[in-house]
C-alpha cells in the first residue's frame, strides 16, 4: 500500500505561480514604467486545482486506511469517487494515476467478499482501454487472475488477443511484453493439448 501512496504523493504538490515576485519589476530602472500588459491573477484557478488534488489525496488516504483494516466495502465506496482523478488535465500524471486506480480496484475486488468473476472481468476490460501504455501489463494480470480461478481457455483467449494487439511504433518494453505473452500463450496451448490428450486416452 505504501507504494501506491508514494506514487500519488508526487502528484499532489502544485507549484505556486503567484509568489509575489517578478523579475521584470526588479530589472526595471527607477523612473521607467513597463509597457508590458498586466496578466490577470491565477489565484482562483490555482486554488481550484489545489483543492481538487487535496480532495484526491484525502480520498486516497481513506481508501488506504480502509484497506489496511480490511474494510473492503468501505474501500469500495471511497473508490467509487477516486477515479475522478483520471479527469486531471495534467498529461504528465495521467499514466501513473491510471496505474494507481487499476491496482487499487483489483486489490479491492480480489478481497471483497461479494466480488464476482463478472465484476472482476468488467474492471479489467475497462482498465485495459483506459490507457494504451498499460494494456499489455493488465492483459497479463487478467490472464493470471483467470488461471487462478480455473478458466484456462478464457485465459488463453485473453493472451491471444493481447498477442495480436499493436499501437504505434513498437518500443523495446512493448516488444518484451509481447514475447512474454507469446510464451505464456504457448505454454497454455501445450497444457490444454495435454489435458485433451489425457481425456481421450
Amino acid at each position: 500500500m505504501a507504494d501506491l501512496n508514494d506514487q500519488v504523493r508526487d502528484f499532489s504538490t502544485v507549484k505556486n505561480l503567484d509568489d509575489g515576485s517578478d523579475s521584470s519589476d526588479r530589472s526595471c530602472r527607477k523612473g521607467h514604467k513597463s509597457t508590458l500588459p498586466l496578466v490577470k491573477p491565477l489565484s482562483v484557478e490555482m486554488d481550484k486545482e489545489t483543492g481538487f488534488r487535496r480532495s484526491v489525496q484525502m480520498c486516497l488516504e481513506h481508501i488506504r486506511e480502509a484497506m489496511l483494516r480490511h474494510k473492503w466495502q468501505e474501500a469500495a465506496d471511497y473508490m467509487a469517487s477516486y477515479p475522478q482523478v483520471l479527469e486531471d488535465r495534467n498529461g504528465a500524471t495521467a499514466v501513473p494515476y491510471k496505474e494507481v486506480v487499476w491496482r487499487i480496484c483489483t486489490e479491492i475486488l480480489h478481497h471483497h467478499p461479494r466480488a464476482t468473476m463478472e465484476s472482476c472481468n468488467i474492471t479489467y476490460e475497462r482498465m485495459k482501454h483506459s490507457g494504451v501504455k498499460l494494456y499489455l501489463t493488465i492483459c497479463l494480470e487478467h490472464c493470471f487472475h483467470l488461471l487462478l480461478n480455473g478458466q484456462m481457455e478464457e485465459a488463453k483467449l485473453q493472451l491471444s488477443v493481447a498477442e495480436s494487439w499493436r499501437y504505434g511504433k513498437e518500443s523495446a518494453t512493448q516488444h518484451h511484453k509481447v514475447q512474454l505473452i507469446q510464451a505464456y500463450r504457448s505454454l497454455l496451448d501445450y497444457i490444454i493439448w495435454c489435458d485433451k490428450r489425457r481425456t481421450r486416452s
